[in-house]
């Protein structure tokens, strides 16, 4: 077994910064150095320099070690508000008389985004014959599962009725699994690609809306710009961009403007091209809004933004022995205690996505002061006070979510990057070992 050395590390960090543009200490440099370590196993190399070796010449072997620091971690309606953000787009700005309405997922793990955007159309009036879905990402694995449509109960964890109504009438439960419709399956396209590559997407035409949410935070800065640039060409003018809140800042600064104050993470394109070092105070003034006439009116079935419920009176209406944490699709019904602590768990994940650290902290606090065996609420608040820098008391709060909970995936993961954070490789490698045996199920 080839034992790699700190000077071949260094070369394989190298490696995936130029080849995959990741930026190793967003990842955890442990992680990567323990994957590097198993695969240099597995590929039987003789030493650290014959593994080096392989991945300079082998693009299959450098595609494993891509696989392996991969972790896919999303579900559908993944921070719901960016899809009732398109359903705005499209009833309020989409340009007027486009007969197809064209849709990219960036990094789109195992499709969950991808079919949640299709789910969200569909339900706006959207034909199949005018919708046209492609979701892009580095692991082929995930891929092919993506291809399938078929999931486990780990992927339907908003407990929103709403969302678990629209999940359920467009998947179809078989045995232990969920499978989408056939025909929601045919309307959308999964194909590999590296966003941080001079060739991704190349002769693409553009698209109307973009989602790339938690990518660009693990690409290193030049990788960064690059991304943008396709960003900007792949997007119609006046199209949407939806990214993840900590992400809004890079877009803002490229000269995106914010589609609205009531969806800070969705961005508009400006008609030329955009400058990476331009501000968004450059930006140009929002186009006009005109209402589609050759798509459906769009309907209003994914739940609005529910700012009233960031408040104390929203979560004391929250009863005891409700749950929070997980809910299957077809279990919650929205009503009753469940509904109203689920909606203000959904408020607190707002709260948290857009910032106020706060707010979230009080939500969190009002839920488990009435249910404290609530997994999710333990989890949610362990995410805050990390963002706090409040590293004991997130340990804390995330060791109950596990005690109560052992197989939540993300608890663990965020156990991982704290360990990692820390210095302690082995208990990182343990719960990194546990994240991994929680992956959404494989399709057969």
């Amino acid at each position: 077994m080839a034992v790699v050395c700190d000077e071949s590390l260094s070369e394989v960090f190298r490696l995936l910064r130029e080849g995959a543009g990741i930026d190793p200490e967003s990842c955890g440099l442990d992680s990567i150095a323990h994957v590097v370590r198993q695969r240099a196993s597995a590929s039987g190399a003789e030493s650290p320099q014959h593994y080096l070796r392989r991945l300079l010449s082998d693009s299959a072997e450098f595609q494993e070690l891509l696989e392996d620091i991969v972790v896919p971690e999303t579900w559908f309606f993944r921070d719901s508000l960016a899809f009732r953000a398109v359903q705005y787009y499209l009833d309020a700005c989409h340009s007027r008389g486009r007969e197809k309405f064209r849709c990219l997922s960036v990094a789109c793990s195992t499709g969950e985004e991808a079919y949640s955007l299709a789910i969200a159309l569909r339900d706006a009036n959207v034909e199949p014959s005018q919708l046209y879905i492609v979701g892009t990402d580095v692991s082929r694995r995930s891929l092919d599962l993506a291809r399938h449509g078929s999931f486990s109960a780990r992927s339907f964890r908003d407990p929103d009725a709403q969302i678990v109504a629209l999940c359920n009438r467009w998947c179809e439960r078989t045995g232990e699994s969920w499978q989408v419709h056939d025909d929601l399956l045919a309307g959308v396209e999964f194909c590999w690609g590296n966003l941080a590559q001079p060739e991704f997407l190349a002769g693409e035409p553009p698209f109307d809306v973009v989602f790339c949410r938690n990518v660009l935070i693990y690409f290193h800065a030049e990788a960064r710009r690059v991304a943008v640039r396709h960003l900007d060409r792949l997007l119609n003018p006046g199209g949407l961009l939806c990214c993840a809140a900590a992400e809004a800042r890079i877009f803002s600064e490229a000269g995106f403007r914010s589609l609205s104050a009531e969806y800070p993470f969705a961005f508009r394109r400006q008609d030329n091209e955009v400058d990476v070092s331009a501000t968004a105070a450059t930006a140009r003034q929002q186009c006009s809004e005109t209402r589609p006439s050759q798509l459906g009116t769009v309907s209003s079935a994914l739940p609005a933004p529910r700012y009233a419920d960031c408040s104390v009176t929203a979560a004391n209406r929250a009863g005891p022995g409700a749950s929070g944490a997980h809910v299957s699709i077809g279990v919650a019904d929205g009503t009753g205690a469940e509904a109203s602590q689920a909606a203000t768990l959904r408020a607190a994940q707002q709260a948290a996505d857009s910032g106020r650290l706060d707010v979230a902290e009080t939500l969190c606090a009002h839920v488990l002061a009435l249910e404290p065996g609530c997994a999710e609420a333990h989890y949610l608040r362990g995410v805050v006070r990390q963002a706090q820098g409040l590293l004991d008391e997130a340990q804390e709060s995330l060791e109950k979510a596990l005690y109560l909970d052992p197989r939540h995936h993300q608890a663990l993961v965020h156990m991982m990057l704290l360990a990692e954070r820390r210095g302690n490789r082995r208990l990182a490698e343990n719960y990194r070992r546990r994240a991994k045996q929680t992956k959404p199920m494989e399709a057969k």
